[in-house]
């Protein structure tokens, strides 16, 4: 089994650039039209305002998942409320996960699938943890 020092360690790293991903798609996409705003967010958004408020709200997710696992060790590995987040974090990128196969793009399903579903399953891993394992 993974440790979990390697397990936050690649979730830090995954999160650190879905974070950098998102702002480039802002820029992209709304900044400078690059990319057709059908083309992400599973084809579901038709405006570039939906898009910039569905992104906003990523780069605050994962920020908020970034600052979880960046302080784990520090506030959260001995507290219920830290396993609580990571199950709640796994059930969130599962869904995620489904959404992405039923994504209408071909590039969400094949680029995204794997990484949502190894996140889910990071996430399960850091829920998993025992006391004992700091």
């Amino acid at each position: 089994m993974i440790s979990i020092e390697k397990t936050l360690t690649i979730v830090k790293i995954v999160f650190s650039v879905f974070i950098v991903f998102h702002v480039a798609i802002i820029i992209s996409i709304i900044f400078l039209d690059i990319i057709p705003v059908d083309y992400v967010w599973g084809g579901q958004l038709k405006t570039k305002g939906e898009l910039f408020i569905f992104e906003l709200i990523s780069i605050l997710v994962q920020t908020i998942c970034l600052l979880y696992v960046l302080l784990y060790k520090k506030y959260f590995s001995e507290k219920t409320t830290g396993k609580i987040i990571a199950w709640i974090l796994f059930i969130i990128f599962s869904f995620n996960t489904v959404g992405n196969i039923l994504a209408k793009t071909l590039f969400e399903k094949i680029v995204f699938t794997p990484v949502t579903l190894c996140l889910s399953l990071l996430m399960l891993r850091i829920a998993l943890t025992k006391k004992t394992e700091k």
